[in-house]
């Protein structure tokens, strides 16, 4: 189905839910999808995220900053120094958890939607990302910077602060890529609302990524029946094997 034509029919939703609703909840949001299904040829997906939102304030000036974050992981990060005229790994940092993957859209620049105390308690931004530590080290933001600049590298680490579209005041919309060689599992997308620098709402939803097809088939069988999986790849080598022997002894 058309994305923009998903986006339209939920923005009608919205404006057709009564106004009471939202003054409720203050933030409704949704997806354009809950699953992304990885296959052979997956070259990214991107995921849209939209709602509307209201708040009782009088000239209120709200924002919405949007966080799509991956399952954790637990990495080393080295440093490399030249040894004799070689690159070489000389010390690392243990890091025990960190989002596999980090995104954060918003509708105007984060230092003017909420302060650097607010930011570093609720993880907003790459300022903020939660990180926790396994071992300590004298030049610990030096590797974190470098953990951030390689990730960005590989666009699973990113920052958009226009990437939220407000409409109406009301109604917000913005989309998220995810790029090929993501992690798989279990995402959590963030919406929050913002005004005076104030977290006035927040909503929560998930997204699964995973592996589709017949690659999920030989994912499940490497890691829940691994020695059937070894049986049937030694029979298939055994098969070609064969065939090559045939076909060898045809041309000769």
């Amino acid at each position: 189905m058309n994305r923009g034509f998903i986006t339209w029919l939920g923005i009608c939703f919205l404006l057709a839910a009564p106004v009471t609703q939202v003054l409720s909840n203050e933030l409704v949001t949704d997806l354009s999808t809950s699953e992304v299904a990885i296959q052979a040829n997956f070259d990214g997906e991107t995921v849209l995220l939209f709602g509307a939102f209201e708040t009782s304030r009088k000239n209120a000036s709200p924002d919405i900053v949007v966080i799509l974050r991956g399952p954790n992981e637990g990495l080393k990060v080295r440093r490399k120094d030249k040894t004799f005229g070689l690159w070489v790994n000389t010390e690392s940092l243990a890091i025990s958890s960190t989002p596999s993957y980090y995104a954060v859209a918003a509708s105007r620049a984060l230092a003017d939607i909420a302060s650097p105390a607010t930011r570093q308690e609720m993880g907003i931004g790459l300022d903020y990302v939660p990180i926790e530590l396994a071992s300590a080290h004298e030049d610990t933001d030096l590797f974190l910077e470098g953990l951030i600049r390689n990730k960005q590298s590989r666009d699973l680490y990113s920052e958009n602060p226009s990437g939220v579209k407000i409409i109406g005041n009301r109604l917000f919309r913005t989309e998220i890529a995810l790029p090929p060689g993501v992690p798989m599992g279990s995402y959590d997308a963030q919406i929050i609302l913002f005004d005076d620098g104030k977290a006035l709402s927040i909503q929560n939803n998930t997204i699964i990524v995973g592996i589709a097809g017949f690659e999920h088939l030989l994912h499940r069988l490497a890691h829940q029946l691994p020695i059937l999986y070894g049986l049937i790849g030694v029979l298939i080598a055994i098969f070609f094997g064969w065939m090559a022997t045939v076909l060898f002894r045809r041309r000769s």
